[in-house]
């Protein structure tokens, strides 16, 4: 298969294969993994995604995906597609110079050091990503993944290479040993696509609704019901504000039955693709995040922050340590103090009393959000892969 790099990439020389740990489908959070592979070819690796389901290798812009067969059986499909994982790391062996996983992944990656054994002379290096903690845990599977991430990464500890995180706080939080986090890269957007929001959106006149939105994943924990109270109180009280909510989740049915008796103020979609999602954004003017100050929220990088701002929209976001560390001085974010309803409530009414300062917030907004892209992530990640290559003496 003829390779479409670009000229400009003639000087690769790091070869990284990345074992995804789900299906590269479009869904909501498909970039997280394809925008970073994007960049970091652009950068200089030469990059393959090993993804789950179906067969073959296709070359969706500047990297490759070989997609791994993995049947619908809950554990044994994963134990398939591992062994198929390990039989191409294995096959590609001395040309690799990475090997990048996530905990999901750990278990059946890191006995492959073992090899180092076996095949003398170079050899790739073994390096994990965590991303995550499991955000439910009621359910008897949720607490088996909950205490397998956990016992990943303490055995990451003992056999991996080096380790990368989301954010520094997660790192401390799953006991990434100091000397081994080679790493921190959060979340981010893409500005050309999600830019396109701003020529789209139309501002609205003084008798109009303001347009909020929410778009993400729709579980009880995140606390979108208290908003969608928050947004009716809002207007009770005088205020003109609609909201929207995009998503999927168990709690999806109750905010539409909600929405339902709210008299238009709120209403519930259901997901829509990853490049739906800046036309969708377009036709709202503020971003939503109503997370409760909660470890597991405390913790990560939430990509809707990052894609609110490249689309030029100011945001309502609770103040906790995920949201204010990224920016908590902007003049942007109407804070939350507290994630109940009279928290959200008073945010909503900041907001309500700037709404004519909406549009030029929204321009700084997507200023900002030039600091945030998926370009300056994968920065992140080449310079951590590179640091654990130097260690190694494959710089």
């Amino acid at each position: 298969m003829a390779d479409s790099r670009p000229a400009a990439d003639d000087k690769i020389s790091r070869r990284l294969i990345w074992i995804v740990p789900a299906s590269l489908t479009p869904t909501l959070h498909i970039n997280a993994f394809n925008e970073p592979a994007h960049e970091l070819a652009r950068l200089g690796w030469d990059v393959t995604l090993l993804a789950q389901g179906g067969a073959g290798e296709i070359l969706p812009r500047d990297f490759r995906v070989r997609y791994l067969p993995m049947p619908r059986v809950y554990v044994l499909g994963q134990v398939i597609y591992h062994l198929f994982v390990m039989a191409d790391v294995a096959k590609n062996w001395k040309s690799t110079d990475v090997v990048y996983f996530h905990q999901e992944s750990a278990l059946f990656i890191l006995p492959l050091r073992v090899l180092r054994w076996l095949i003398p002379g170079r050899f790739p290096l073994l390096v994990m990503d965590t991303r995550t903690v499991e955000m439910v845990v009621d359910t008897p599977k949720a607490k088996l993944r909950d205490i397998y991430r956990r016992l990943m990464n303490h055995f990451a500890n003992l056999c991996a290479d080096g380790q990368t995180a989301i954010t520094r706080r997660l790192a401390d939080y799953v006991g990434i040993v100091p000397s081994d986090l080679l790493g921190i890269w959060p979340s981010g957007a893409n500005r050309e696509l999600f830019g396109a929001a701003i020529g789209w959106r139309h501002w609205p006149e003084e008798s109009q609704p303001l347009p909020v939105i929410y778009i993400g994943s729709l579980y009880k924990e995140r606390n979108v019901m208290a908003f969608c109270r928050a947004v009716v109180a809002a207007c009770e009280k005088g205020m003109n504000f609609s909201l929207t909510v995009v998503g999927g989740g168990d709690e999806f049915d109750d905010l539409r039955e909600f929405a339902e008796t709210s008299g238009g103020r709120v209403r519930v979609l259901p997901s829509v693709p990853h490049a739906e999602v800046p036309r969708v954004l377009s036709g709202a003017c503020i971003g939503v995040l109503p997370f409760p100050d909660e470890e597991k929220f405390r913790i990560s990088s939430p990509i809707k922050l990052f894609e609110y701002m490249a689309a030029g929209m100011p945001i309502i976001a609770t103040r906790i340590d995920c949201h204010t560390d990224v920016v908590g001085g902007e003049d942007f974010v109407f804070w939350a103090d507290g994630s109940d309803d009279a928290a959200l409530l008073q945010a909503l009414a900041r907001c309500w009393d700037q709404r004519r300062q909406l549009q030029t917030l929204g321009e700084h907004a997507s200023e900002v959000s030039a600091n945030w892209t998926w370009a300056a992530s994968a920065r992140r990640i080449s310079d951590a892969l590179s640091l654990g290559l130097q260690r190694v003496g494959r710089a």
